[in-house]
């Protein structure tokens, strides 16, 4: 998966194509995924969606016609951290409901991923504490 410094452009390679489908079919049936788009794009789009075949290419071309920068972007950190995960063993937590609604604001404010958040935002925090002892 590729995109322009803008992250407005994305070519979807042959290893990503069945994240980035499974991804589109997950994302196109969420309200919020469609939050700025006109009903009548959205319905086009969906329709598409569901007629297209699998292939990097066709998922290319549908991504660059109907995804706007932002979800480009969403996408983009989506197949990133599902590499992460394939390359290494992750840990499980479990948090309130609270505390994963104030980590998925700011991943969206910073577009990145959850553990993105907790390493940029308390890497500070956790340095201090290694300062004073």
């Amino acid at each position: 998966m590729t995109c322009n410094g803008k992250g407005d452009f994305l070519k979807v390679s042959n290893e990503d194509a069945q994240a980035t489908a499974i991804y589109l079919l997950r994302a196109a049936s969420r309200p919020a995924f469609w939050r700025d788009v006109p009903f009548d794009k959205k319905l086009e789009a969906v329709d598409s969606l569901n007629s297209i075949g699998r292939s990097p290419s066709e998922l290319t071309e549908w991504i660059n016609k109907y995804l706007t920068a932002e979800q480009i972007n969403k996408l983009g950190t989506s197949i990133r951290q599902r590499r992460r995960r394939g390359y290494g063993v992750g840990k499980s937590i479990t948090i309130s409901d609270k505390a994963h609604r104030i980590l998925k604001r700011l991943s969206e404010v910073d577009g990145c991923s959850l553990s993105e958040v907790i390493e940029k935002r308390l890497a500070r925090a956790y340095k201090n504490t290694w300062d004073h002892k």
